[in-house]
């Protein structure tokens, strides 16, 4: 198992921690710090690639940095008998390595269960699904598999979730500078 910090635009340590409870909670025994958040670099040497950074998957994602559109609402691709959102994002910045994703959002959880990502030319490159949700404490719902396959190699990745952990005992404490910083050593 591995964690990710992806500090991103986030200025506040209290952003930090605002992420972690939000989102994961740290195992310190496997943590990752992903210091250069340039959309185009990889943390893994997999078919995930910069996916990770980029999709906000992983990393923090900064909502304002993609202008978003409703395209249509349609039966999830990855969970029978229910509605997905289809919404299309184009990054602002002109160095991510995509040029737009559309994801399929499902319309009672808002949970992930499907993205395309497409390369600067426009064609398809990677197809993300999400399958396996679990809920956590009532309200946190995390994917038990994340599979992702190149449209153009046909290569893929699966990365399989487990043990996901809440209020294990982490104090604000854990998460300062410092803190992260020797983690990362």
């Amino acid at each position: 198992g591995f964690d990710i910090v992806d500090y991103g635009d986030m200025i506040y340590e209290s952003d930090i921690l605002a992420w972690f409870y939000g989102y994961f909670l740290v195992n310190f025994d496997n943590l990752i710090l992903v210091l250069d958040t340039e959309a185009t670099n990889s943390a893994f040497s997999n078919v995930f690639g910069p996916i990770l950074n980029s999709a906000g998957i992983l990393s923090y994602l900064e909502v304002n940095d993609y202008p978003y559109e409703w395209l249509r609402d349609e039966a999830c691709p990855t969970m029978p008998g229910s509605q997905c959102f289809v919404v299309s994002r184009a990054p602002k910045n002109a160095k991510s390595g995509y040029s737009k994703t559309i994801s399929w959002i499902d319309q009672d959880e808002y949970r992930l269960t499907q993205a395309e990502f497409y390369n600067r030319r426009g064609d398809l490159e990677k197809i993300l699904k999400l399958t396996d949700y679990q809920q956590y404490l009532g309200q946190y719902w995390r994917p038990g598999l994340m599979s992702m396959e190149n449209q153009q190699t046909g290569k893929s990745t699966d990365l399989i979730w487990s043990n996901y952990k809440f209020r294990s005992g982490l104090s604000d404490g854990d998460f300062d500078s410092q803190r992260l910083s020797k983690a990362s050593r």
